[in-house]
């Protein structure tokens, strides 16, 4: 084999290997937090399992970049909070309990990246049918 196939060939499998790394790898880095996403982001909801009834619930975050502009609420409901990061990466914010919700529902933390969010953090809330919860 001659030595430009050689690169060739070299250069096709160091290629293909990058390839594999980022798609296997896309989700947990899209997951992170941190401006830099360095960091690893976690979000907390409180009461969990929220009793039927229950009129707001408590959204805490930390592991985010310090001074992060996020958006954070159940997925694909509307109000969605828009809030900004302590210097520690961190934030609590009371959010209105989900009406004529009686099950499980994804909580989101979505970072600002361009002009899109992506996922930094997730959760889910339980909300009972009854109150207290069993």
């Amino acid at each position: 084999m001659s030595k430009g196939k050689s690169l060739g060939f070299l250069a096709a499998l160091v290629a293909a290997t990058l390839l594999v790394s980022i798609m296997a790898g896309g989700p947990a880095l899209a997951a992170r937090g941190g401006k830099g996403g360095s960091s690893s982001a976690t979000l907390t909801v409180a009461p969990n399992p929220a009793p039927y009834g229950t009129t707001s619930i408590v959204i805490s975050g930390s592991g985010f970049g310090g001074g992060q502009f996020l958006r954070v609420g159940p997925r694909g409901m509307i109000p969605t909070a828009f809030v900004t990061t302590d210097a520690n990466g961190a934030f609590s914010i009371t959010y209105p309990r989900p009406e004529g919700f009686i099950s499980n529902i994804l909580v989101e933390a979505l970072k600002q990246k361009g002009q899109d969010f992506v996922l930094a953090a997730s959760t889910t809330l339980v909300v009972c049918s009854t109150n207290p919860c069993p």
